[in-house]
């Protein structure tokens, strides 16, 4: 009787490493996976699928291998597919050679460590080979760390006391109005709701939250200092400002001077040197060093290179506040055959639309902005961190780190660059 149990559960137990050993399949094509199993595509890369979640209804996570069984991006970045992206591009820093779009996730499912993610035991994906060319990154180039450990003093900003209902109109014209002041313990964090309209009294956002000793870049910089039950006092900056991760970042301004053009207030970054793309050299051009007096031009995405922190890969690094009181816009930004880098314009901030028993929050779509453009390729994103300033408009579930990326449902941000390839010589509109 023994005997027959022991032999009982060793066909159980092969039975089980059958069940949960991994798949290797060939080809590009539609397959049912599980963790483990590995696709070989018909160009020769890999996909490693390491993970299956209901994370925002549906996501893997998996690593990706060229011909030789380099990784892309380096370890330990992991790649992630949410089925909400629809079909998602993969690659080098200059060449895209995966195609994969999640199309369902199923089978039996696992408690995880978080009561909010569940793992599934499988998931539908298509995989194909593809040879998509970007615009290259800037290479040859080699940046020292700086270590750098000081805090903004919002030294350029006026100090402002304002009162529950009351108003200020900032730098560009916006008007930001003081809502409500919401204390300690009805947030996790005290401080005051606001509410910002454009230039014509249009809503722009109603919900607006500043904690306070943190800041928003609205139509200006604006530090909440302190508050109290019915007023809170504000350092406001006529300006913007930007948020950077360690490594490679595309960024842009939204705010600028009269004559197209910011300058950089104050900075606890390195002085890495900016690089902006020159569309008639096909090459990228050096716009000096990323320091406190530096001039960045508007409308432009600009590559530098940041590193506050040696050895660390540091998901918000450092930040800078800009001036400007005239607001950005990609409208009549005139573009040549190829590739160009543009500025994400101030209308990328978004607005509320309300309507009858409720509102929508609308972010800007590349669509909006295309004027008599047609994509050739693109858009595409280069981003060390999700945030590229203290908006929680800007923040990117989708991105991909240290790599061009697609942006998530093509939605543009704040503060980011993209590059866009068109074949002919068009204009950029603005919603």
């Amino acid at each position: 009787m023994k005997a027959n149990l022991i032999s009982l559960s060793v066909i159980l137990l092969i039975g089980l490493i059958v069940f949960v050993s991994a798949s290797n399949f060939s080809g590009d094509g539609a397959y049912t996976i599980k963790k483990g199993d590995v696709i070989t595509l018909d160009n020769g890369w890999k996909v490693e699928v390491l993970g299956i979640t209901n994370y925002q209804e549906g996501q893997i996570t998996f690593n990706i291998l060229d011909q030789d069984g380099k990784y892309y991006p380096s370890q330990p970045y992991v790649n992630t597919l949410l089925k909400a992206e629809g079909g998602k591009k993969y690659g080098t820093d200059t060449t895209l050679k995966i195609r994969a779009e999640l199309l369902d996730i199923g089978g039996n499912t696992y408690a995880t460590g978080s009561p909010m993610v569940t793992e599934y035991e499988e998931a539908r994906l298509t995989v194909e080979s593809i040879d998509e060319a970007l615009p290259g990154t800037v290479v040859g180039v080699s940046e020292l760390t700086e270590e750098i450990n000081k805090v903004l003093t919002y030294k350029d900003g006026k100090d402002v006391t304002m009162n529950v209902g009351e108003a200020i109109v900032l730098g560009n014209g916006y008007t930001l109005k003081l809502d409500k002041i919401v204390p300690e313990g009805e947030r996790q964090t005290g401080g005051a709701r606001f509410i910002l309209y454009d230039q014509n009294d249009n809503l722009i956002d109603n919900g607006i939250f500043i904690a306070k000793d943190y800041d928003k870049s609205l139509g200006s910089y604006v530090h909440l200092n302190n508050y109290t039950n019915d007023s809170v006092n504000l350092r406001v900056i006529d300006g913007s400002g930007v948020m950077f991760g360690t490594g490679w970042n595309l960024f842009s301004i939204y705010l600028a001077d009269s004559d197209g053009y910011g300058t950089v207030l104050e900075s606890t970054c390195n002085e890495g040197t900016m690089w902006v793309w020159n569309n008639e050299l096909n090459d990228y051009e050096n716009y000096g060093a990323l320091r406190e007096g530096a001039r960045i031009p508007a409308g432009k995405g600009i590559f530098v290179n940041i590193q506050t922190k040696p050895n660390v890969i540091a998901d918000m690094d450092c930040k800078i506040i800009v001036s400007g009181d005239n607001s950005v816009t990609t409208n009549g930004l005139q573009l040549k055959a190829g590739w160009n880098s543009i500025g994400a314009p101030i209308s990328a901030y978004g607005k509320t639309e309300e309507f009858e028993g409720g509102s929508n929050f609308i972010l800007l779509g590349f669509k909006d902005i295309l004027g008599d453009c047609t994509l050739e390729k693109g858009p595409w994103q280069f981003l060390a961190t999700p945030y590229t300033h203290t908006s929680i408009w800007t923040y990117d579930t989708g991105f991909t780190p240290h790599q061009f990326s697609q942006p998530q449902e093509t939605r543009l941000r704040l503060g980011r660059g993209y590059f866009i390839k068109v074949a002919n010589d068009c204009t950029l509109g603005d919603k």
